[in-house]
């Protein structure tokens, strides 16, 4: 009776040690996960801290916000200091074209370009302005640079553009060598690994978009064979000195007025956000960004883009409550076989 009494003791905590163990192994398997924002801290430093601290609690880890640079330096380092606290870290974008292409380091084109210049009496040429950003950035709650978007990049011509951002990377490590440089392109999909190797330096992490959801329901089975071919492409990009990420759907088509004009679309459902991420997390990228915060929180008051629907407050809601649950909900078992090891950086 005692030696059953005995087993029993055993058995419960070895099933409370697996449950532990099980729980911190999914937690493992989780990249860092972040969104992609629009909010002008020059001009609202308030709401962005609000929006910076919502993402926080939620459990976002990364945040890349167009406008976060628009502030001069004391309101830049307040806005690095609240997304510290909020357990937010920060890809600041770099994403001026005269970066890294045809730049002149003596040059002053830069100097108009950025509100934190008002405090760096003594820059004069682009580069110390680079210096003085980065400098002044370099462990305040940063990740890294946004230096390029896929739609500066044009279809077919990134071995044109790859000399520039080698020289823009190579100039922001010697800076920061912790920085990372970070840019998203199409570049993954219709490209071997070995063909990928020559991107190396360019950036430290590429990311891959991925936005297949349309007004039509795909059915999980198509929708899965598209995330997965999607993914074994970023996966195969990985190698030593180049890390792969995935930039998913957090917004509906007809939702962006311009461009060309599109189908009716709509929102991603909850289950189709799950299998976003769970098929993703499977080829292990180096981080996860979700795109675009402002269709799930809504603009900033005041800062809505004529080219991009404000969705009312109750969508907003509904929105944000299943992005929070497909994000961090818990790994399922097929998520967690992992085929391919993806480099991180």
């Amino acid at each position: 009776m005692f030696r059953f009494r005995g087993c029993l003791v055993i058995v419960f905590l070895w099933l409370i040690a697996f449950n532990s163990g099980a729980s911190a192994y999914h937690t493992q398997r989780l990249p860092p996960q972040g969104v992609f924002d629009n909010c002008n801290v020059g001009t609202d430093l308030t709401q962005c801290e609000q929006r910076v601290q919502r993402l926080g609690e939620a459990g976002f880890q990364l945040q890349m916000v167009g406008g976060a640079l628009n502030g001069d330096l004391p309101t830049t380092l307040q806005y690095a200091a609240t997304s510290a606290r909020s357990g937010v870290r920060n890809i600041w974008p770099l994403t001026e074209v005269g970066w890294w292409q045809g730049y002149d380091p003596n040059g002053t084109d830069m100097l108009t370009r950025y509100n934190l210049i008002t405090d760096c009496p003594d820059c004069r040429t682009n580069e110390d302005v680079l210096r003085f950003i980065v400098g002044s950035l370099k462990g305040r709650s940063t990740w890294g640079y946004y230096i390029a978007d896929d739609s500066q990049i044009l279809p077919g011509r990134m071995s044109r553009y790859l000399p520039g951002l080698r020289a823009f990377t190579a100039r922001i490590h010697r800076i920061d060598p912790n920085a990372r440089t970070i840019i998203s392109s199409y570049v993954l999909n219709g490209n071997s690994g070995k063909e990928l190797a020559r991107y190396r330096g360019a950036a430290d992490v590429i990311l891959q978009e991925d936005y297949p959801i349309w007004s039509n329901t795909l059915g999980t089975g198509k929708l899965r064979r598209q995330v997965t071919q999607t993914s074994m492409a970023m996966a195969r990009g990985a190698r030593p000195g180049l890390a792969t990420g995935a930039i998913l759907q957090s917004w509906a088509w007809s939702e962006a007025y311009c461009g060309p004009s599109l189908p009716p679309s709509r929102f991603p459902n909850l289950k189709e956000l799950e299998v976003l991420r769970d098929i993703t997390v499977r080829y292990h990228p180096a981080i996860i960004m979700w795109f675009t915060a402002t269709q799930v929180l809504g603009w900033p008051e005041g800062q809505a883009d004529p080219c991009w629907m404000n969705i009312d407050p109750i969508e907003a809601e509904r929105r944000w409550r299943n992005l929070q649950i497909a994000v961090f909900r818990t790994l399922p078992p097929v998520a967690i076989k992992s085929p391919v090891k993806a480099m991180a950086p």
